[in-house]
């Protein structure tokens, strides 16, 4: 894997990751019931996932 392909790697991830965390049905409904929760704080934990899954 090039660098090239090593970034187009993580900006997608990056895109789904910011999809999953913002953009689901889930999230908005969270964000509607709870509008203390951070929907950030949770982006690193799907990133962490995303990653986990792409190399293992």
């Amino acid at each position: 894997m090039n660098a090239k392909e090593f970034l187009l790697a993580l900006c997608l991830i990056a895109i789904f990751a910011f999809n999953e965390v913002y953009g689901s049905p889930e999230a908005e409904a969270e964000a509607e019931a709870n509008p203390d929760a951070d929907p950030a704080a949770h982006l690193g934990d799907v990133l962490t996932d995303l990653v986990n899954r792409a190399l293992g």
